[in-house]
């Protein structure tokens, strides 16, 4: 939890990173909170690396997500996912078997733009054919998530699980289901 503290004070310096080099960054920066010596950390981080691009890491879809997500689904909502991936988030859903959950799926990889760039918000708006102010999006990251999505007058939501972000000036929820809340 510290650790994602602090990658949202660090976001700035992910900027000039290119893909190759995000990953890396970001995994030796949470391994930096269990006082590794730096060759482990390099050996450790290398390790994910290989396993992730042989297998995608994100690659548990919690139970609790399932529930919520069928919930909103029989309750009218449409749901969709933007997400900064590689190009391989469809054909994970897919194997996870939760692809026909979602109504749309944006890999940036796939429509050539990344958070935070609001393009990317601007073409799920379009794929929904709904305004701003009719979606809603939840985010982990303030300032690649929440920022752009307001800044569209998208009603945005930060999934703070570990409450880290109190001085946020935005909606925030600790578990999924309390998405329920800002629906009412």
């Amino acid at each position: 939890m510290k650790w994602r503290t602090s990658f949202e004070r660090d976001i700035e310096k992910l900027k000039h990173l290119t893909d190759q080099e995000i990953l890396p960054y970001y995994f030796s920066q949470a391994l930096s909170y269990l006082n590794l010596d730096e060759e482990t950390r390099t050996g450790v981080v290398n390790e994910i690396i290989s396993k992730h691009k042989k297998k995608m890491l994100w690659s548990i879809f919690p139970s609790s997500v399932y529930k919520v997500i069928k919930e909103l689904r029989e309750k009218g909502y449409k749901i969709g996912i933007i997400s900064n991936s590689d190009g391989r988030l469809v054909n994970q859903l897919k194997s996870l078997k939760v692809y026909d959950l979602f109504d749309a799926v944006l890999d940036s990889r796939e429509v050539g733009v990344e958070k935070p760039d609001p393009e990317i918000f601007r073409l799920a708006l379009k794929k929904f054919k709904v305004e701003p102010s009719e979606a809603i999006y939840v985010g982990d990251i303030y300032s690649i998530d929440i920022k752009p999505a307001q800044q569209l007058g998208i009603r945005a939501i930060l999934f703070d699980p570990g409450d880290n972000h109190p001085e946020l000036h935005c909606p925030r929820i600790n578990r999924i289901k309390d998405i329920f809340e800002y629906l009412e």
